[in-house]
Formats: structure tokens, sequence, C-alpha cells
């Protein structure tokens, strides 16, 4: 049984052995982290995408690594109490659904996709039902072991 998880993993996994990742998409000189920019220059490169999803306020899954829209965009208001409409107001378009982030990689490089929810449940089913479409390689990571035991 663990050999064939093992040889599971060399195969669908075995784009992590290159030992770079992008951490949020290819960001900086004025490229934001975690925008369809940010993965399309990572792309260009040919490299793995670390990025991180959250659930808005109407079940959206967006990519985002901060819990409010504070640090990128010095608007005092969390994802989670957000529509994905006032988001994208917000930001002018920057926070892409994770949809259309799959949709764009289509599997030309791994991506790393970590999970940021306190509460397992919700954003774990809708990440799991974008992902069960996908062909493309990812693996999940996240800090809360419940998320990923259900994703096991």
């Amino acid at each position: 049984m663990l050999k064939k998880r093992l040889e599971e993993f060399e195969r669908k996994a075995s784009w992590l052995k290159n030992g770079v990742i992008y951490h949020r998409g290819k960001h900086g000189n004025g490229v934001k982290e975690n925008t369809m920019e940010a993965f399309r220059l990572a792309v260009n490169d040919n490299l793995g995408v670390e990025l991180d999803v959250r659930l808005t306020k109407d079940n959206k899954v967006v990519v985002s690594h901060d819990s409010s829209l504070k640090r990128m965009y010095g608007i005092d208001k969390r994802i989670e109490e957000s529509t994905y409409e006032e988001i994208t107001y917000y930001t002018e378009g920057d926070i892409p659904l994770l949809s259309d982030v799959l949709n764009f990689v289509d599997d030309r490089v791994g991506l790393m996709i970590e999970v940021k929810s306190s509460k397992v449940g919700k954003l774990e089913k809708e990440v799991y039902k974008l992902l069960r479409e996908y062909i493309g390689r990812y693996v999940i990571v996240c800090f809360n072991p419940m998320t990923l035991r259900y994703f096991r």
C-alpha cells in the first residue's frame, strides 16, 4: 500500500523536487502577490506556484493570503464577510477566483494550494469541487491538520 502511494506521489508531484516554487506567484516590481499577473509571470518561467485560498461571504473561493483587504489595499474589510462582487470592487479586480487561476494555469505548472480556514467545512468542500474537475498537478497544504485529513 505504501509503495503504491509513493509511486503515485512520484508520478503526480515530482514537480515539487525542482525546489523552486513561486510564493504567491512571481510578484514584486509593481506586480501584486496572488494576482493573475503574478501567476502569468510564474507560468512564463515554468515554475510551480504556491497560492492561498479563502472563502467569501457568498461562498466563492478566492486567492488571497490575508484574511482582510487591509495590508494590500488599505481597506478594512474581511474577506469572509464580503461578497466576491464587493472584493472585486475594492481591489479593482485584483483578487481572482481559484477557478480562474485553474483555468489559466491548465497544468502548465504545478500548484501548491494553501487552504486558509480555521473551521473545516465550507471552504474545503468548495475547493474540492473545483479540484475534482481540474486535470492539472497540485498539492494541498494547510496548517490545520483537520483540513489535510478532509482532503486525504
